[in-house]
């Protein structure tokens, strides 16, 4: 079973799996959207062409990755930001079948732009413009405020909550995108 943190830059996400580490038995790997950014070369992040080119298939394989851990019977923590159009449904397809608390870590904007002042590894501005987007399919499993909890309160509720099981948000966001689409074609055919 696995544990799919979401939520913007800055919410306290790698603290939350760092922390999930410690309190959950067996050897879990956090694997993180920043891990993944720091193999990508420098080049990727200044030219917006290949960006719009080479991105979608890069992170297609990193999305297929984290299923290829979990189908080898590796449990992951994935700490990801899904603030791209597609990226939840895209993670629930390629998670289907395997069990997958998904988690919202929340935490309000004026809270987020004060923790990216204090970091020297974010850009300013970078959770505003996630800010939209990384919450918009509207389904979880279980949501966390790191603006009043600890991130190790934070990962003990997660914990808590996933010893319960009965993980359904990721096969609702696969369902509702599955019933969006028979929708549209039959809307095409009339």
């Amino acid at each position: 079973m696995n544990i799919f943190l979401n939520g913007a830059s800055s919410a306290g996400k790698t603290s939350i799996a760092r922390s999930l580490q410690r309190q959950l038995s067996g050897p879990y790997i956090v694997y993180s959207r920043d891990m993944f950014h720091q193999t990508l070369p420098p080049e990727f992040w200044h030219d917006s062409d290949l960006r719009k080119q080479a991105g979608p298939s890069l992170f297609k394989g990193f999305h297929l990755s984290m299923a290829a851990f979990a189908e080898a019977g590796v449990p992951i923590i994935i700490d990801h930001v899904l603030n791209q159009n597609g990226w939840a449904v895209e993670c629930a397809e390629v998670l289907d079948g395997i069990p997958t608390l998904f988690v919202g870590v929340m935490c309000p904007l004026d809270i987020l732009k004060e923790r990216e002042r204090a970091r020297e590894d974010r850009d300013e501005g970078l959770a505003r413009s996630q800010i939209e987007k990384v919450h918009s399919h509207g389904a979880y499993d279980f949501t966390v405020d790191t603006s009043k909890n600890s991130a190790v309160n934070c990962a003990r509720k997660i914990a808590e909550r996933f010893s319960q099981g009965n993980f359904k948000a990721l096969n609702n966001i696969l369902r509702h995108h599955h019933n969006l689409k028979a929708s549209n074609a039959i809307a095409r055919k009339d």
